[in-house]
């Protein structure tokens, strides 16, 4: 089943490479999330993705692809039976790409992502070998995880730049309101929320920092002038973002067979806090998501981290 994500891969960079003169490689990104400091370990427990992208020659054209991997666990790694309480245990991984259209202070995003949910992606083997590695409980239970599901998902974005100069203690800052919608068998919902960023103006160049499974990606240069300075600059990050969810597949089990589910709330809010450093041609986004009770029986809202390196060619 897995074999599947390779012809949709190779179907998209045959496509591309069409009119591979007028794309360049504009940066390398990588991103890692977990839970860990927050001494958790449970629902979505971990999350990267590694994401290349290309700009369109003399437009403000860009696509991206990447590829997605994820975990979901109960709280209790004991359990060897299925706790119907709590979420269940899910691996999943995506490749991606996705189309970018910048005009003036607008970003627009297509995102179209296939995926495969289940035992074949294998993350129970990451997760005992990280806890074996790390000398921590092994968890009991992956034989519970949900079932095997080819996913599919078409998602939209739309971002806002407001820019300020100088009117924060001296600092500038930037507002970035968001709003868009996710389609397709992993999550449907939609969602509004804002960025609001303070600091050095040469800090936020773009359209913001994000999580892997808050918005889409940010990174885009907000013009073509982006200067690449031999020293620091730092901003402080703050957002916050609601959400109307109709289906949730780590929530609500496979959609093509029968698996464990709990009772999900339709509406939930993140609230997204941290900085964002650069130095030349890198930048390193550090940023904590706070997110609501996502089920009626889940004890407490989940944290978690994400750390962002990037590198510009």
């Amino acid at each position: 089943m897995k074999n599947k994500l390779i012809p949709f891969l190779l179907s998209f960079i045959f496509l591309y490479s069409l009119e591979a003169k007028e794309w360049s490689l504009k940066s390398i990104d990588f991103t890692f999330e977990d839970d860990l400091f927050y001494q958790t370990d449970c629902f979505y427990t971990y999350g990267s993705k590694l994401l290349f992208l290309f700009q369109r020659e003399k437009r403000g054209e860009y696509i991206s692809f990447a590829f997605t991997n994820k975990m979901y666990t109960p709280e209790d790694l004991e359990a060897k039976e299925p706790i119907y309480n709590d979420v269940a245990y899910a691996g999943y991984i995506n490749v991606e790409t996705a189309l970018y259209e910048r005009e003036n202070n607008q970003l627009s995003t297509y995102v179209f992502q296939l995926g495969l949910i289940g035992p074949e992606t294998r993350m129970d083997r990451l997760q005992i070998f990280m806890h074996q590695l790390t000398s921590s409980d092994i968890p009991k239970g992956w034989d519970n995880q949900l079932n095997n599901e080819v996913t599919f998902q078409v998602n939209y974005n739309k971002k806002y730049r407001y820019s300020y100069e100088k009117n924060i203690f001296g600092s500038d800052s930037v507002l970035i309101p968001e709003y868009g919608f996710d389609l397709g068998n992993v999550s449907t919902r939609i969602y509004a929320g804002m960025m609001f960023r303070v600091g050095n103006a040469k800090a936020m160049q773009n359209f913001g920092a994000y999580a892997i499974d808050n918005s889409p990606y940010g990174k885009i240069p907000f013009s073509e002038g982006q200067n690449y300075e031999k020293q620091f600059h730092f901003c402080l990050n703050l957002g916050m973002k609601f959400n109307g969810i109709a289906q949730d597949i780590f929530l609500d089990g496979n959609t093509n067979t029968g698996s464990h589910s709990v009772e999900k709330k339709h509406y939930t809010a993140n609230i997204l806090y941290g900085f964002s450093l650069t130095y030349n041609r890198f930048s390193i986004d550090w940023i904590h998501t706070y997110t609501t009770k996502q089920y009626i029986a889940q004890p407490s809202p989940h944290l978690y981290t994400s750390f962002q390196i990037l590198y510009h060619y």
